[in-house]
């Protein structure tokens, strides 16, 4: 009975110091989140520039003031759907992403990005599918032109609520690549902001021939 009772009384104790660890365990875990959160709300993310910021970037709020600033016609849509024009931008130099010469129109709608719209000359579209390639995408036609509509994909969509005046914007889930002039425009829908049927009618509304100004 006594060696029982000792059995017993020592199985009491381990379980209580396994509870304790279990406590101090959750304890600190708590703590690590509270320490996150609070972080987040005393040094919150800043918000993310809605154009790729790159060297030889020349940015302005209309496409006409840019216009006039690097002397080339910048496309952009005649219809936009409700939605204003944020930035426009103009990169004279390479990026790993953008090429040079390349001009992007930032679409604002309610308060969030709507769509974005970058024009590249030089580029085909049989370049363009290369890059999509490994994208789902659908043939479609605008203005007469062929094109395509990828799907991009992402595990779970992501966004910046918007704050200190710069809208909120989400990662980019769907774009409208058509040929354009001597190159090809890529309409980019902000999250689900943008339908199917707005990415196509923006591009149709963007169809233009660009010239250079003397």
């Amino acid at each position: 009975m006594i060696v029982d009772k000792l059995f017993r009384h020592a199985g009491n104790g381990q379980t209580s110091r396994r509870a304790t660890i279990m406590l101090w365990i959750l304890g600190a875990m708590l703590l690590c989140a509270l320490f996150i959160r609070a972080q987040s709300w005393l040094f919150p993310e800043p918000p993310k520039p809605l154009l790729t910021p790159a060297d030889g970037l020349v940015q302005s709020a209309t496409a006409d003031a840019l216009e006039e600033k690097i002397g080339q016609d910048i496309p952009e849509p005649l219809d936009t759907l409700g939605a204003s024009v944020w930035v426009v931008g103009y990169y004279s130099q390479n990026t790993p992403s953008i090429s040079s010469g390349s001009s992007v129109v930032v679409l604002v709608r309610d308060g969030w990005r709507f769509a974005e719209l970058l024009y590249e000359p030089g580029v085909t579209l049989d370049v363009a599918k290369q890059i999509y390639e490994d994208e789902p995408w659908e043939t479609i036609e605008i203005n007469g032109q062929p094109g395509m509509m990828v799907n991009l994909s992402s595990l779970s969509l992501r966004c910046i609520e918007g704050k200190d005046g710069v809208p909120g914007q989400c990662q980019l889930t769907r774009v409208v690549v058509i040929p354009l002039g001597n190159g090809v425009l890529t309409v980019a829908s902000d999250g689900n902001h943008a339908t199917p049927g707005e990415l196509i009618a923006l591009a149709q509304a963007t169809a233009f021939e660009p010239t250079n100004n003397p």
